[in-house]
């Protein structure tokens, strides 16, 4: 049973936020899944909200809630990722586990932002929290998202994304637009400032972005991290999950920003996985599976599942002295270089995967490795040490095949490097085959992640490259 426009009261007199609720048939009462995004429930029932009635289907109640002043909530809208967003969460978990159709018990869930507002909302601990879900979310999203390494973002934070919060800004009520309420809510909307004036405003280096970091040490409730190989929050994803305290378990695959299920490369029966969890932490059953904690898909020549008792995999450390490795550079720097990377570092759903990198390669600096003489499985966050930087600096390591194509491994940028200088890479696991070799490769730029921009004459120098290894 679906129950569109719940109103949910804050702590301000007078404010409500707007939900849909999903409730299994029955009399209850079931445990109860939150989630709270900018994104407007009324939009996201467009599609039918599979995922909310799948859930209902089998005994669980869900809360879609608009944060306040979007949507259909009352209120001015905070500004984004702002730490204040947790009240929401808190408003909605504290309602929905005083109802009578609730047992008491409450998960919250959520991907990209929704796994923000999941992390903000469990480090405030509130009592009827039992367990969450955090998938593919950032912890840092100045540096993650907005200003990639710390200068400014181009296609992702300033078109894409805000054009689509533009978007649901502007947009008239989907579910009742003739009700002088939700006409009143509208317009008042249209007056906000939307997010792209604050995501300019506040440039790479603005205190604002450290008072937005999510802290996830705080939280102790059991939690499931799920990151894309392929998504622009990996880093972010796989760091929540070594900081978090309580029990824990990590899910990394091939995906790129995109629910796991739904992913057209390998995609897995997540919403099952998911109901496991919930099923242990919010009924106390035991669900009779043994899967371990850590639980990676391995790319490469060899693709397959692999279990770990802990990230990352135990296997120690290589060191790769560059210097011995055949080094190749163009006439001078191409700062437009990255489109063959794909739309990675961008929330473009189901496409855009990074294509052969050889173009990229060949217009960047680059030091490529003798032929490995057996497979090399890469496990954690590699890491490039310069000398010389130019003030900003994108660093990729990739899988060359005996034809010459080249593979993206993983990638970094990072900006104001002086002397000799560690650019991390992004977490991943990959098997190179033996035969293949490795290729570091260093621009000046990453489009369309990051703007053009003309470096310093010369190159810098690639001294060493660290990778973590697994058994």
């Amino acid at each position: 049973m679906l129950r569109r426009d719940v109103r949910i009261p804050t702590l301000e007199p007078g404010i409500t936020l707007s939900a849909n609720l999903f409730l299994p048939d029955g009399p209850g009462p079931f445990p109860l899944l939150v989630t709270v995004l900018p994104y407007r429930r009324d939009v996201s029932a467009l599609t039918g909200s599979p995922t909310e009635r799948w859930f209902a289907e089998r005994g669980y109640a869900s809360l879609l809630v608009d944060m306040l002043g979007t949507g259909s909530s009352d209120g001015v809208p905070r500004p984004p990722f702002d730490a204040g967003e947790a009240d929401d969460a808190l408003d909605a978990i504290r309602w929905g586990a005083r109802q009578a159709w609730c047992s008491g018990a409450v998960g919250m869930w959520g991907g990209s932002y929704g796994a923000i507002t999941t992390l903000r909302a469990a480090a405030r601990r509130p009592d009827a929290l039992r367990a969450i879900i955090a998938l593919e979310g950032p912890l840092d999203p100045g540096r993650e998202f907005v200003h990639p390494g710390g200068t400014r973002g181009a296609f992702s934070p300033l078109a894409s994304w805000a054009m689509s919060t533009l978007f649901n800004q502007v947009l008239p009520p989907v579910d009742d637009f003739a009700d002088p309420d939700e006409q009143a809510r509208w317009h008042r909307r249209l007056t906000f400032a939307p997010y792209v004036l604050d995501l300019f405003r506040n440039g790479p280096g603005s205190p604002v972005w450290a008072r937005r970091r999510i802290d996830v040490s705080a939280v102790e409730v059991p939690a499931l991290c799920v990151a894309g190989w392929r998504d622009l929050f990996v880093d972010g994803a796989v760091r929540a999950y070594e900081s978090l305290r309580g029990p824990k378990a990590l899910i990394a695959g091939p995906w790129m920003h995109v629910m796991p299920q739904e992913c057209p490369v390998t995609p897995i029966d997540f919403l099952a996985i998911a109901k496991s969890w919930w099923d242990r932490w919010l009924l106390g059953e035991d669900t009779g599976t043994d899967a371990p904690g850590v639980r990676l898909y391995v790319q490469g020549g060899r693709p397959r599942w692999l279990g770990f008792g802990s990230w990352s995999p135990d296997g120690g450390v290589r060191t790769e002295d560059l210097a011995s490795w055949q080094r190749s550079a163009p006439s001078t720097p191409d700062p437009a270089t990255g489109l063959q990377s794909g739309l990675w570092a961008t929330p473009a759903g189901q496409f855009g995967l990074p294509l052969d990198q050889h173009g990229d390669d060949s217009r960047s600096l680059s030091y490529t490795s003798p032929p490995l003489p057996g497979p090399r499985l890469i496990s954690g966050r590699p890491s490039v040490t310069l000398t010389g930087p130019w003030p900003r600096v994108s660093v990729k390591l990739t899988d060359v095949d005996p034809a010459g194509r080249s593979v993206l491994i993983c990638a970094g940028i990072a900006c104001d490097g002086e002397g000799e200088f560690i650019v991390p890479l992004t977490p991943t696991t990959y098997e190179v085959a033996a035969g293949h070799r490795l290729r570091v490769v260093v621009a000046p730029g990453d489009f369309p992640r990051v703007w053009p921009q003309e470096p310093p004459a010369g190159w810098p120098v690639a001294r060493e490259l660290t990778l973590p290894v697994a058994d």
